[in-house]
């Protein structure tokens, strides 16, 4: 499972959404104020291509932070409906051999 996370700049009004939330501890892996949607879950097969698609040498989101959001999602899918999106890793390295 993938948290979808966007950054705040130019879209602060989009925290006002019910499905969006501010990271607030967003550094490190992030270098700038992110927010994450809950009203999406994407699901991506695991396989040794994600290695190169991790951000900020592999840093972590503070653990703290991950399990506020981690329970504030768990909390809106118990009463919204979410869009799912799987992606097989032969799709994901098509994507990621794109020029």
């Amino acid at each position: 499972m993938l948290l979808n996370v966007s950054s705040t700049r130019g879209k602060e009004h989009k925290l006002l959404f019910e499905s969006n939330e501010e990271i607030f501890h967003y550094n490190p892996p992030f270098r700038v104020s992110s927010f994450v949607k809950f009203d999406a879950l994407y699901k991506v097969e695991k396989c040794v291509e994600l290695n190169n698609c991790i951000l900020s040498r592999k840093q972590k989101l503070d653990s703290d932070e991950l399990t506020r959001l981690i329970d504030l999602y768990e909390q809106y899918i118990g009463q919204n409906e979410i869009k799912e999106s799987i992606t097989t890793a032969n799709e994901l390295r098509r994507y990621l051999a794109r020029p």
